[in-house]
């Protein structure tokens, strides 16, 4: 009995040593296709899974465009993302509610293109006209502001107490 055992133990340990020879050899092989590009001039580039290169999506209701796309830009540069790629990885990295704004702005045009035909300089004129902060300016119809005698900035109770005494 205790020969049957120590046969077992035995094959067990030349399996575990003919698959440790495997795995030598299997590196070696790599390590030979590794070097060979090296040696002929061809630069590799370094094998990179989506889960490491990720970039914080961009959200309206903490900062604006301007202040978002300068740092998405260095993070596509640092990480040398082809110019051709930048819109898909703008795209991969946006919650889904800016995917279907920037998706419907597209349908939208005259000629229809689909989300993933955008070019980057498209997502940004986009994003512009969506996002940036512009100035909304409002007329006066009835020159209120302008024959109410109050500074700038005094309280607007001040502005109707003279007009409701009849010096407008």
């Amino acid at each position: 009995m205790m020969q049957l055992q120590l046969q077992q133990q035995r094959e067990e340990m030349q399996q575990q040593r003919d698959a440790m020879q495997q795995q030598r050899e299997d590196m070696q092989a790599t390590l030979q296709l590794l070097a060979k590009p090296a040696q002929s001039g061809q630069v590799l580039q370094p094998a990179t899974t989506s889960a490491t290169l990720t970039f914080s999506p961009f959200d309206s209701t903490s900062e604006l465009w301007i202040d978002y796309w300068s740092p998405f830009l260095t993070f596509t540069r640092a990480h040398a993302f082809p110019d051709d790629r930048q819109a898909q990885v703008f795209l991969t990295n946006q919650w889904s509610t800016a995917y279907r704004l920037l998706s419907n702005l597209a349908a939208q045009e005259t000629l229809r293109r689909e989300i993933n035909d955008l070019t980057m300089e498209q997502i940004v004129a986009y994003m512009k006209v969506q996002f940036d902060p512009t100035r909304f300016v409002i007329q006066e119809r009835f020159k209120f502001w302008t024959t109410c005698n109050v500074d700038p900035g005094s309280p607007f109770k001040s502005c109707t107490h003279t007009s409701s005494s009849g010096h407008v």
